[in-house]
């Protein structure tokens, strides 16, 4: 059974998600709340969107997690994030072993380690989101340090998925509807981004794929380098041999277009 302390806690938190706050403000709450008894630091809030990305809609604590990099998530990347939605089950992974369990993310090693180096090892928890038995969204936390998790605190941590459940699908805190703003794109590539390194993969120059796709040769070379830069290689052709390897050219039809 939840201690009364954890019971009271519990039943304010629930108690101020009835007046649908916006999330960031839930993100905070959690931390001084529900979260409060694992020594959290930063919380972030996802959901699962209409392009099968997972699409952050909150956070508190750490600046290092406000980045547009990681404000929309591919499912077809292997994180602890996308694992925990996809396998509806709790990941709790150690900031420094990141790169380690989840290779597809050393590409961005000196992100993380920074991100380590000025947080200390600490656990990261990841934790699916239902509503009417199916997964809607994560929520994740970042511990000050990595400790051993008990059946007690995984009721916890579900407890508080249930809670989150209840406040994003209700209709009052419209957190389900569609939100496809550019400045979301993150960790997934437009269809237009899809075409062009298509067409890069074939040998095509800047000047065929222009006259291909109808797009002016200075938006080709801009969503090329936007690519690059999202993927941290240094060519046309790293950037479709990397973008392969993440599975980010497939079901483009359900991606963000521009």
């Amino acid at each position: 059974m939840l201690t009364l302390a954890n019971g009271a806690i519990q039943a304010s938190f629930l108690q101020f998600l009835t007046t649908f706050p916006q999330p960031d403000l839930v993100a905070q709450a959690m931390i001084r709340g529900p979260l409060a008894p694992f020594g959290c630091k930063a919380t972030s809030l996802w959901k699962h969107d209409e392009f099968d990305d997972l699409l952050r809609i909150g956070l508190h604590g750490d600046a290092a997690h406000d980045d547009d990099r990681y404000a929309r998530v591919s499912l077809s990347i292997a994180a602890p994030l996308t694992d925990s939605f996809k396998r509806s089950a709790v990941v709790i992974v150690p900031l420094a072993d990141f790169t380690m369990q989840f290779p597809q993310l050393e590409m961005d090693q000196d992100f993380w380690g920074e991100v380590t180096k000025r947080n200390g090892n600490g656990d990261v928890g990841h934790v699916p989101i239902f509503a009417q038995g199916s997964p809607i969204g994560v929520y994740v936390f970042l511990c000050d340090q990595v400790r051993e998790w008990t059946a007690m605190d995984l009721v916890i941590l579900d407890s508080l998925a249930a809670a989150l459940g209840l406040w994003m699908s209700n209709p009052h805190s419209k957190l389900l509807e569609p939100r496809t703003s550019e400045a979301y794109q993150g960790l997934a590539l437009s269809a237009r981004q899809i075409e062009i390194l298509k067409l890069v993969s074939e040998g095509k120059s800047n000047t065929a794929i222009s006259a291909r796709l109808g797009y002016s040769q200075s938006t080709i070379k801009q969503e090329l380098r936007a690519v690059m830069r999202r993927l941290r290689v240094q060519s046309r052709i790293d950037a479709f041999t990397k973008a392969s390897e993440l599975n980010l050219l497939s079901n483009s039809s359900q991606l963000v277009d521009k």
